[in-house]
């Protein structure tokens, strides 16, 4: 809680420089828009007479959700916007070690959010990041520390809010979808030790988790898959039409060992503290 609380001192006493950045700004429009009850001619469905946004383009909307209820108890501006990334950022940091201690012990977890800590990059990040950026770290983590539990306690609730927070995580983003395909490779090569844990030696058992899984990943991916029945797969449309042919001159996605080495390129500028401020100088 020491660590937690550098942390929180770290990024509020700077909570307001530098300012906003163009990213940072979309998830506050939104917010204001489901706040003031208006209606917005792009990204919402009717759900009950009444139009309420569900995307943003190929980002969800549960970042601007989280922002309209802070927006009902503080002004809305630069802090109030801030607060709840610095919060994501501080629930990152607990279940990080959460899920390390869990894993391995006290010591390593304790290490390891130190590092986290005092890595300018996370601290960078998770102030003048965009909203759903922090939301996905602490989905992440969350995910990792249930199924966790659930391996090692053997109860079906951690599994279910795991593969919820999984739905719930593709809607906070669209690019979460890569995190999901690394949780079903992971469950794929480890499919003979997770059948021997839970003793699945019958295709009902493993029809009940299939069915557990598939139940809880589409509750927390509701709003993903009525936005897509009512609008004909518009985001699905608007993520293949940007395979080869991304907004602001981003790589071909279809190059996937290109850019697997720019990715590589990055998280080593992360591990030094450089990537988000490259970042903040070209693109923010």
């Amino acid at each position: 809680f020491l660590l937690i609380a550098i942390f929180l001192i770290i990024e509020i006493s700077f909570i307001k420089y530098p300012g906003i950045m163009c990213d940072e700004a979309g998830a506050p429009k939104t917010a204001l828009i489901i706040k003031r009850g208006l209606s917005e001619n792009s990204f919402t469905e009717a759900i009950f007479k009444k139009r309420i946004p569900l995307m943003r383009a190929c980002h969800g909307a549960l970042d601007a959700y989280i922002l309209a209820f802070i927006f009902y108890l503080f002004p809305a501006g630069v802090v109030s916007i801030r607060l709840m990334a610095i919060f994501f950022g501080a629930m990152t940091i607990f279940l990080t070690y959460s899920f390390t201690k869990e894993f391995f012990n006290k010591k390593y977890a304790l290490l390891c959010i130190l590092l986290l800590v005092i890595n300018p990059g996370f601290i960078m990040g998770t102030k003048i990041g965009v909203e759903y950026g922090t939301i996905m770290s602490t989905i992440y983590m969350g995910i990792l520390f249930l199924l966790l539990k659930w391996y090692r306690l053997k109860k079906n609730i951690y599994f279910c809010f795991a593969m919820f927070l999984l739905g719930l995580g593709l809607w906070s983003r669209i690019w979460f979808v890569w995190f999901v395909f690394g949780i079903s490779l992971s469950a794929i090569i480890f499919k003979n030790d997770i059948k021997q844990r839970f003793e699945i030696n019958r295709p009902t058992k493993l029809l009940k988790y299939i069915i557990l899984g598939v139940l809880f990943f589409s509750l927390g991916c509701s709003p993903i898959i009525y936005n897509e029945c009512a609008s004909n797969l518009s985001t699905v449309k608007y993520v293949l039409a940007g395979l080869r042919n991304p907004y602001a001159g981003e790589h071909n996605n279809l190059q996937y060992f290109r850019n697997l080495s720019v990715a590589m390129d990055n998280f080593c500028e992360v591990l030094t503290g450089k990537f988000y401020f490259i970042e903040f100088q070209t693109h923010g």
